[in-house]
């Protein structure tokens, strides 16, 4: 036999669930529809976007060099990408590796590059490119919470105007390799890093090499080295002149090297 009661309570309790259930839903849906502080900040944030353009990532390769508190920096890029970047640095003829993102903005490209981690002196390179200059600004930003971060700007190495003009992206063709005429010699490498060789004791089987970065300005190498007993000052000033036979020569140091060493 069929119960009324038993319906009438069915159909109070379908009825006490559900209506909460269709108040919650349409309460949620009118929120999403019209609520202003969402359309507010949806469209601030289109009305802030602008369109950063298009943009050669291979521009961003190459070789820049600037003051690193009072040392010398050199930084190279060797691949860059919309999104990721590697390359390294080189302070002191220490060199360190670094990797990280890229973002282009309308005027600027922002790089954020982290050397290893594995050296108490490693930390990360957040960096600001002008689109129109191609000059770098920014900051390094150390581990080692006991070391202070440093703040500085970047020139990219400039190519000679002139076939005879000398500036730091050929120096290092015409002093690629020089010695003096006791036997010590000096490498100099495109990306600022350069290279000792001596002889201790005129020992001819046993070579030491001491390993620094340089930078040319005025017409002059300057050079600072890692630590090391010959240079105890850790830095060297060399003077660009003309050898006997019109060739590049450096003076510095108490000696002369040249590419007739032989």
């Amino acid at each position: 036999m069929f119960d009324h009661n038993e319906c009438s309570r069915m159909k109070l309790l379908t009825t006490c669930f559900l209506l909460p259930l269709a108040l919650a839903t349409a309460v949620s849906c009118g929120n999403d529809a019209s609520d202003p502080k969402k359309q507010n900040t949806t469209e601030t944030e289109e009305a802030a976007y602008v369109d950063p353009g298009t943009f050669d990532f291979d521009t961003l390769c190459g070789i820049y060099s600037g003051k690193f508190g009072n040392n010398e920096l050199r930084l190279v890029i060797n691949y860059a990408s919309e999104g990721h970047a590697v390359g390294y640095n080189i302070v002191k003829g220490l060199q360190r590796n670094i990797s990280g993102k890229v973002k282009l903005l309308p005027e600027t490209v922002e790089l954020e590059l982290s050397e290893p981690g594995d050296d108490k002196n490693d930390g990360v390179f957040k960096l600001s490119m002008n689109r129109s200059t191609l000059i770098f600004t920014g900051t390094w930003i150390p581990n080692n919470k006991q070391l202070k971060p440093k703040t500085f700007s970047l020139d990219r190495y400039l190519e000679p105007v002139t076939e005879d003009e000398i500036t730091s992206a050929n120096i290092a063709y015409y002093l690629n390799y020089i010695g003096d005429t006791s036997g010590n010699f000096l490498a100099f490498e495109d990306d600022g890093y350069c290279t000792y060789e001596h002889y201790p004791g005129g020992n001819f089987d046993q070579k030491e090499e001491i390993n620094g970065t340089w930078a040319f300005r005025d017409n002059k190498i300057f050079i600072e080295w890692e630590p090391n007993p010959i240079f105890p000052s850790r830095s060297s000033v060399f003077q660009l002149i003309k050898d006997p036979e019109d060739e590049y020569a450096l003076e510095g140091e108490g000696t002369i090297f040249t590419n007739y060493y032989f």
